[in-house]
């Protein structure tokens, strides 16, 4: 039907089923291609590792995440930090990504599906080329809030990841200590906060 996502969830629970038989792997390659009828998608599936030494679910996890990079989508990497996808190219098999440390940087499929991570709309940092102005103004008003929005979409972390994530992209190094203060303060009789 053209769902592509359903059949790679169906994939990824059947490979518990059936993680020590090595012949599933290839039961599941002929899967994914059955699924993606386009040129795009069979690039993905060359690029996800069923032929190498990836573990079979890793495969199936760098296909979601190669399905969900389409132009405008926002993902991270760990070098790079933030960015947004600019193009694909299903002939070279690349893709480019307007990083906000490196724009229009060009990563293989392999690469891609390997390091990056797609973010949803609510991420902390989807929301900062989005909305940057309510951002400013929730970092201001309730800091509490940020920390919240921090902690949902990275887990549990200390203050000091945190500040790693929030400074320079959403506040500056002068404003961390009195955002701090103010957070900590707001958040000392919430009961899911340590």
């Amino acid at each position: 039907r053209g769902q592509t996502e359903p059949v790679i969830r169906l994939l990824q629970v059947r490979v518990e089923w059936h993680a020590g038989e090595p012949a599933f792997r290839e039961v599941c390659r002929k899967a994914a291609v059955a699924a993606f009828k386009d040129r795009l998608g069979q690039s993905f599936v060359k690029n996800v590792g069923f032929d190498g030494a990836v573990p079979l679910k890793e495969c199936l996890r760098r296909l979601i995440v190669l399905t969900r990079l389409k132009p405008g989508a926002l993902c991270q990497d760990r070098t790079w930090g933030f960015g947004v996808v600019k193009q694909l190219d299903d002939f070279y098999q690349k893709i480019t990504v307007d990083f906000t440390k490196k724009p229009s940087h060009l990563m293989t499929f392999a690469y891609a599906g390997e390091t990056l991570e797609v973010l949803g709309e609510e991420h902390l940092l989807a929301r900062q080329p989005r909305d940057a102005a309510g951002l400013a103004a929730l970092v201001r008003n309730d800091p509490a809030e940020v920390v919240r929005l921090a902690l949902r979409s990275y887990g549990p972390t200390s203050a000091s990841r945190l500040k790693d994530v929030l400074v320079p992209s959403v506040l500056a190094e002068s404003e961390w200590k009195g955002f701090w203060e103010a957070a900590r303060k707001a958040l000392k009789n919430d009961p899911l906060i340590d």
